[in-house]
């Protein structure tokens, strides 16, 4: 600002002569000008004396005034000054009289000062809590000096103004924003003007970086879009990535919006980035936050292979990998599926029991989908699902050292009643030889035993189980040649060595199924053939079978001490031969095979012996009937068969054989049923150990368990085990002189298995009863003692009172009974059978077939027992009564179902875990031999009544369904089967059908499953639930066979979420016998599944049964 002085004036005064008058004066008094003010009004008189009687007049004298001021001849200086400066000049006051004047001058200056004004117009913005404001109020014109004050309105708490220098300072209050903005009014004042201005602080809340984290991100996913946010200061808000983090990782920030957008190109380190964020306001404040950015590595499925299951295995698991992401994976599968059993879980565990048929539809594909909330990725996998286990290297289970340095040869395993597979084989110490064990052959488990030392040379070792006796043999140099030595036992307690037999060059063993064991041996020079035996008694004198020039092979089999056969292929002269002998009661019949010597094997199979033998490249079978060899079949079809042909038989004939180096087999039911191709077992494996090159093999097959025993060209020796539920070979539980049939049983708390069945021996029927005690079937004895026929027994058995209780029909008439009796009776633990009591009649007008349908089961205290007979209706009903095990007395029967204008023909029933009972049964136009229009109902008593039946067959009229019967799940599933027919031809006619329904827990129900179509009887069954799947058991015969040449076939079947899975039909029984009424016998503590029927293999119907191992 200007600077505006007051110069001083000089003071003159001046006398004029004129004509006289000295006496009078003129004075002027003004001293000082006060300032003018630019383009203001400015009005100042000036004050002078002069004498008396004179005339005063005001004069400019020299100088200037400012441009718009002028000086009056009475002294008023007037005007408004259009220009700023200090002007000098010189005024003149002159006293005049008539002749003379007086004069007085002064010089003056006047300051002409700009206007005075504020020039701030607006003041910088302020924020919570902000110290150390300061701001200046400032002014220009005026005289320079000003004072400053607030005359309205008020500051921000705590400012201050300075009134001397216009500077408003102080600390802001944490909330002044709240009252924002502050309006006032300033005056400035400079002694001379005044001048005012309504000015305003805006307080804002503290300028900050509101967001408080960064999204993590993944590479090759677009990054969640995040918009950054700002709170306070004044908007719009500027952005910026002070370090530039941001764009290394492939992202970028808009400075305008504060968005963060971008693809992620790179992963960051563990633990993330930091990235400085700042925010810019339009007050040109900041505030900056430091932030993690994270960026994981992209989402990969690392898992490529699953390992291979096998039918029946036990804890399957595997946990599925997945790389990069946040780590935090939900696993799911979007299509395919796994085998059944098995179940995936979010996190991406797959785990389970094989299904035991699971093999029949590998391989399984399915898709998997990983996510870790940002990025989702999928892969396509595989999983195997073999018959067999894995191949067990059990070279490598005797010593890392040894495995190398001393190769395995030469291997023999055997399954024995238990399933539990045993190994032997020789091992090449550098010359002389030694024998190796193993118990647990083809498991995880096995352990390896040395049988011999190596000081003698020990070879072609061999092990069969009887009676629960290992007995391993092989060929020991001795004094006169090669000794055969027995060493029989248990690991760690071994009898012997035991010579056999001396000067031995091939043999072979076998064991039957009584315990005796079978060798057939060639001795060393001119090949002759001995047979010897042992059945615990010591070894039966050597029979001279056979001599010839030299042995290719030897083999041997026998099912009892009279079923024995052997197979031999030698040299005589220039002939080749293979042959089989057969014991007789006099020596042995020998039966011509082929005009060839190449390796051979034999395995008996329901009576008759199987054989197979190499014959140029390619393998054959033939079995043995009345002397007579009989189907000669090529079954490996390749003629590139170098050798290791291998028979064994429990249900089935298992073929083996080697090719190429890899493992094959084939499976034979029959006469005429065979696996349409060869399998090949090594393939199975190769994800586990490669290369197979197979020099040796041998196989063993018992309670439905099979080993393959190999040995590669790298002189490792391995073992293929089958753990899945198979059925043994089929046994007799009672071989009557009569007929026997319509078997049914029960196993008790301890294990044993009670059966009962009807029987003929003595001229009526009768109702027979035996126990198994797990090695042997106690004779049967008759529990009725009534000179009537009876027949159609039940069993159930009561754990809290440990006590079997039998209930059987009394017939009262002949042929066709009105009236039957219901009796019964019972055994507690091993004490006497209560003598046979009455329980009721039933009214059975034109028959009693009808009750051959009848079912029972055990509820609480008391058996249930269903059956269908005549109701109040006039028509076949439904009816069930109790028998209280607590007073052992019977309720009065009542009717539980019935079917306007339809009989009710059979019925099965069963319990489900919640304590229901559940039925089914057939409902026909009518009842006889050849009823119609055959209709499944179901219905079910949940302890309060019965509900109503349903119909669940879904047949049209003119068609059959008949013979139902049902099995329960854990789940609450229930399985329905039944025979079904159409049209009305007979039962034993083409075209008979196995159909299925599941009711399922939801209450929806599946679609009718045909599960069989044979040309004859499908209609008389049986179901189980084992705990793990649900089995059926039905009678049938293929097309074009006659009726008398029924088998028994098994089919499983298990719920995988909410659908199910039927695995392929299993024989229990081949032709050409007559197999009926499958029978099942469960019990969900014990080990074995067993399934009892009648069968007609010796003639007449006898009861014969077979098992399956559970556990």
């Amino acid at each position: 600002m200007r600077k505006i002085v007051l110069l001083p004036v000089l003071l003159v005064a001046v006398s004029c002569n004129w004509g006289g008058g000295q006496s009078f004066t003129a004075e002027i008094v003004t001293e000082d000008l006060p300032a003018a003010v630019l383009g203001q009004q400015y009005d100042f008189q000036l004050e002078g004396t002069v004498s008396p009687f004179l005339r005063a007049e005001w004069r400019l004298k020299d100088g200037s005034l400012p441009v718009g001021m002028r000086l009056t001849s009475d002294g008023r200086l007037t005007g408004t000054p259009t220009e700023t400066g200090d002007f000098s000049f010189t005024v003149q006051l002159v006293a005049q009289g008539a002749t003379f004047c007086r004069t007085a001058e002064r010089e003056f200056t006047l300051a002409v000062n700009a206007q005075l004004e504020i020039t701030t117009s607006t003041l910088p913005a302020a924020y919570d809590g902000q110290t150390g404001y300061s701001a200046v109020v400032a002014a220009s014109g005026g005289t320079g000096s000003y004072t400053w004050s607030v005359v309205s309105g008020s500051l921000p708490p705590n400012l201050v103004l300075d009134s001397s220098t216009g500077q408003i300072s102080g600390d802001i209050a944490s909330d002044a924003s709240a009252n924002s903005p502050y309006n006032f009014t300033v005056e400035v004042t400079d002694g001379q003007q005044s001048v005012q201005a309504h000015l305003s602080i805006e307080v804002w809340q503290k300028l900050r970086v509101a967001t408080t984290a960064l999204p993590e991100g993944e590479v090759s996913v677009a990054y969640s879009a995040t918009q950054l946010i700002a709170t306070g200061g004044k908007p719009p808000y500027t952005w910026s990535d002070v370090n530039d983090v941001l764009q290394t990782y492939g992202l970028s920030l808009d400075s305008d919006t504060g968005e963060i957008t971008g693809t992620p190109t790179g992963a960051t380190p563990s633990g993330g980035v930091t990235v400085t964020i700042e925010v810019r306001d339009a007050n040109n404040e900041t505030a900056q936050k430091n932030f993690t950015l994270v960026i994981h590595p992209e989402l990969q499925i690392t898992t490529n292979t699953l390992p291979d299951a096998y039918d029946g295995e036990k804890g399957y698991s595997v946990s599925l990998a997945a790389s990069g992401g946040t780590g935090s994976y939900t696993w799911s599968i979007v299509s395919g599926s796994l085998p059944p059993n098995l179940y995936f879980d979010s996190t991406g565990l797959i785990s389970g029991d094989i299904w035991s048929g699971a093999s029949a539809n590998s391989p399984y594909s399915f898709t998997v989908e990983v996510t870790d909330g940002y990025m989702t990725v999928r892969k396509s996998l595989t999983l195997r699902v073999s018959v067999f286990h894995w191949a067990v290297e059990l070279t490598w289970a005797r010593t890392m050292d040894d495995r190398d340095t001393h190769p395995g040869e030469s291997c023999d395993v055997f399954v024995d009643a238990d399933g539990v597979p045993h190994a032997v084989w020789q091992v090449n110490a550098g010359g002389a030889h030694y024998i190796v064990y193993a118990e647990n052959a083809g498991l995880a488990n096995a352990m390896v035993h040395s049988i011999t030392d190596g000081t003698v040379d020990c070879r072609s070792p061999r092990v069969v189980v009887a009676g629960g006796v290992i007995n391993i043999f092989y060929v020991q140099d001795g004094s006169m040649g090669k000794d055969l030595i027995r060493v029989s036992g248990q690991p760690g307690v071994w009898d012997g060595p035991e010579t056999v037999a001396s000067s031995v060059e091939q043999y072979d063993v076998a064991v039957d199924a009584d315990g005796t064991l079978h060798v057939a041996y060639v001795t060393e020079g001119m090949s002759v053939l001995y047979y010897t035996s042992n059945d615990g008694a010591g070894w039966t004198a050597s029979e001279e079978v056979a001599w010839a020039d030299s042995t290719t092979c030897v083999a041997i089999d026998a099912v009892s001490a009279s079923d024995v056969a052997i197979a031999w292929s030698f040299t005589d002269g220039l002939d080749e031969k293979t042959v089989c002998y057969l014991k007789t009661q006099t020596g042995w019949d020998e039966v011509s095979v082929a005009d060839t010597a190449g390796e051979v094997d034999v395995a008996f199979l329901n009576g008759k012996p199987y054989i197979a033998w190499l014959e140029s490249g390619d393998v054959y079978y033939a079995w043995i009937e009345n002397n007579t060899l009989s189907g000669k079949t090529n079954i490996s079809e390749d003629g590139g068969v170098s050798g290791g042909v291998a028979v064994a038989a429990d249900a089935a004939v298992w073929v083996g054989w080697i090719s190429g180096g890899r493992v094959y087999y084939r499976r034979i039911y029959g006469e005429d049923k065979i696996d349409s191709e060869p399998h090949e077992l090594t393939s199975s494996y190769a994800s586990h150990i490669m290369p197979f090159d197979v020099t040796t093999l041998a196989i063993s097959i018992r309670a439905g368990r099979t080993a393959f025993g190999f040995v590669e060209s790298n002189d490792r020796v391995y073992c293929v085990y089958s753990t899945t539920m198979g059925w043994g070979y089929p046994r007799v539980v009672a071989n009557t002189t009569g007929t026997a049939v319509y078997a049914k049983g029960v196993v008790d708390a301890s294990g044993q298995v009670h059966v009962v069945f009807t029987d003929n021996s003595s001229g009526q029927w009768d109702i027979n009863y035996t126990v198994w005690d797990g090695s042997n079937w106690s004779a049967p004895v008759v529990l009725d003692n009534s000179s009537q026929d009876c027949t159609y027994p039940l069993i159930a058995y009561h754990n809290d009172s440990n006590a079997v209780y039998v209930i059987w029909l009394e017939l009262t008439g002949s042929p066709t009974p009105d009236t039957v009796t219901v009796q019964w009776c019972k055994r507690e633990g091993n004490g006497p059978w209560t003598s046979p009591e009455d329980a009721f009649q039933v009214e059975m007008p034109g028959g009693f077939d009808t009750c051959f349908g009848s079912s029972c089961l055990v509820r609480g205290d008391k058996i249930w027992l269903f059956w269908c007979s005549v109701g109040a209706s006039g028509r076949w009903e439904v009816f069930s009564a109790t028998l209280d095990t607590n007073t052992d007395t019977w309720s009065s029967p009542r009717s539980v179902a019935s079917i306007a204008n339809r009989d009710c023909h059979y019925v099965d029933a069963a319990l489900s875990a919640d304590g229901n009972i559940h039925i089914v049964f057939d409902a026909f136009g009518e009842i006889s031999s050849n009823p119609t229009d055959g209709v499944i109902y179901y219905c079910y008593y949940d302890g309060v009544g019965w509900s109503t039946p349903s119909e669940i067959s879904d047949n049209p009229g003119d068609t059959k369904a008949a013979h139902p019967v049902i099995a329960i799940d854990d789940s609450g599933n229930r399985f329905v089967f039944w025979g079904f027919k159409d049209g009305k031809a007979p039962w034993n006619s083409k075209g008979n059908k196995l159909q299925a329904r599941i009711l399922w827990s939801d209450g929806s129900m599946s679609q009718v499953f045909t599960l069989e179509e044979r040309g004859t009887t499908i209609h008389l069954l049986d179901a189980v639930y084992d705990g793990k799947e649900v089995l059926v058991a039905f009678e049938t015969a293929a097309f074009g066979t006659s009726h008398s040449e029924k088998d028994i076939m098994v089919r499983r079947a298990s719920s995988i979420n909410g659908s199910v899975v039927w695995s392929e039909p299993e024989y229990i029984t081949q032709l050409p016998y007559g197999a009926y009424n499958p029978s099942f016998i469960y019990n969900e503590s014990h080990d074995y599944l067993y399934l009892v029927w009648n069968d007609k293999r010796f003639g007449d119907y006898d009861i014969f049964f077979s098992r399956a191992r559970l556990k």
